[in-house]
Order: structure tokens, then sequence, then C-alpha cells
């Protein structure tokens, strides 16, 4: 009786112990946000329609437990790349944390995320290098510290014209299936495709009013919304066509 008595005990400390380590938390239940903000973007109603949807609907789903990180979109994306968000929602213990105080460290990371975001939209860059914010996100999220979490997800608050000396979707005349499949083609061949496998895509701020004046037609941004769902898929990611548009409607994260 003595010894299933301390058997007893001894099973109850090692639980105690395993949830003072994880949290009560599994990696199942924790999630990885990589953020990417389009700089070249002019338009006061398109940055405020990016912090609408950036305060309104992705920080009041951050939760104890999740990480956020993310940059700014430029003419040279990976060049001008500095993480300048990176916010780590601290784990809740109820063995040992205090849920007031706790609750309040959480909304001062937020808070601090806001002011981050607050500054990225108060800076401008002439044009703009998507592709290559999906590499800075690949390295993130699937880096060491990203393939700890079950769930990723990338946003990215652009209008999507890719516009640099690379490729420039202003002058495209064609940007075709077959046209598509080749600028694909090419960025995989020169080891610039990057791996987002498992990662739910979200693009927020496209559909923008046609101007065909800048080369963006109706036609134009039909096939610009191809070209971005076909590349995501390539890289091993999901762009539901729904997740393309002027909000986050869909987005949930828990």
């Amino acid at each position: 009786m003595r010894i299933g008595f301390i058997q007893w005990h001894f099973g109850l400390l090692i639980l105690f112990l395993g949830a003072i380590i994880t949290g009560c938390s599994t990696s199942n239940e924790k999630a990885y946000v990589y953020v990417l903000f389009d700089q070249s973007v002019c338009s006061k109603h398109a940055r405020a329609l990016y912090a609408h949807e950036f305060y309104g609907r992705v920080i009041p789903q951050l939760a104890s437990g999740d990480t956020i990180s993310g940059d700014v979109i430029t003419d040279h994306t990976e060049q001008t790349a500095t993480n300048p968000i990176e916010i780590e929602l601290m784990t809740f213990n109820p063995f040992v944390d205090n849920e007031v105080i706790h609750a309040g460290q959480i909304a001062g990371k937020k808070r601090q995320l806001e002011e981050s975001v607050k500054d990225i939209l108060s800076h401008y860059a002439p044009n703009t290098d998507i592709m290559s914010g999906f590499c800075l996100a690949s390295k993130m999220l699937k880096g060491a510290r990203g393939q700890h979490f079950h769930k990723q997800a990338l946003i990215v608050f652009t209008d999507g014209i890719e516009q640099n000396s690379a490729y420039d979707f202003t002058v495209e005349q064609d940007l075709s299936i077959t046209r598509i499949q080749a600028i694909i083609t090419h960025e995989r061949c020169s080891g610039r495709l990057p791996d987002l496998r498992g990662v739910q895509i979200f693009m927020v701020g496209v559909n923008i009013e046609p101007d065909p004046r800048a080369g963006i037609t109706r036609e134009k941004m039909a096939q610009m919304q191809s070209f971005w769902v076909e590349y995501c898929k390539a890289c091993g990611a999901t762009l539901d066509p729904n997740n393309y548009g002027q909000s986050l409607t869909n987005f949930t994260l828990h």
C-alpha cells in the first residue's frame, strides 16, 4: 500500500512538473504568423486599410504562446530586411503565473506590435519586390524556430503589383498561364522559389481600382490574382482565392 501511495504521488509530481515546463500548452495550440507590408503603396486609403485589418483582425486573434514577426516589402526586399516586427506572446502557466499580470504582459506586447506597424506604415519605398518577401517568410517560418509551430500563416499587405528590375506587372503585356508558368520555372531554376509547404497565405489590399494609365486593367488584375495563386501553389503553400482581396474576413488562428 505504501509503495502504491508513493507511486501515486510521484505520478502527480511528474504531471505537475510537466505542466510547469510546457505551460499546459502544446505546439498544436500555438501559431506563428509572418507579416509583410508593401511600402510602395502610397494611397492613404490603402494604408488605412492595412492598419484597420491588422489592428482589427490580426492582433485580437494572437493568443498566449503565439509568435508574430515580419518585415517590409521594398524594391530590394531581402537587402533592406531588418525584421522590425518580432513579438512572442509568452505562454500562460496556471501553476506559476498570475492571470492578471500575464494578461497585462500580453496587452503590453500587443501595444508594442501596434507601434511597430504604425512606424512601418509611415515609410515609403519606390518599387515592389514581393517575391523576395516570400523568400524572407520561408527563412523564418521554415527555420529552426518556426518548425515547432503547428499552424503557420503568412499575411501580405500589398496591391499585388510586382514591380522591380526583374519583373514589372505594370508593363507585362501578357500574364497568361503560359507566362505565369515561365516566371515560376525561372524562379525555381534560379533557386529562388521558397519553401512554404503547409503555410496558409492571405493577400490583403489587392483588387484595387483599375488604372489603365498605370498599366492595370481589370484583365491584368485577374491575371495577377492567377499569378499569385499559382506562385503560392508552386511554393507548396495555400492561397485560397477567397483569401485574396480587400480584407481578412476569413482569417482565423485558433
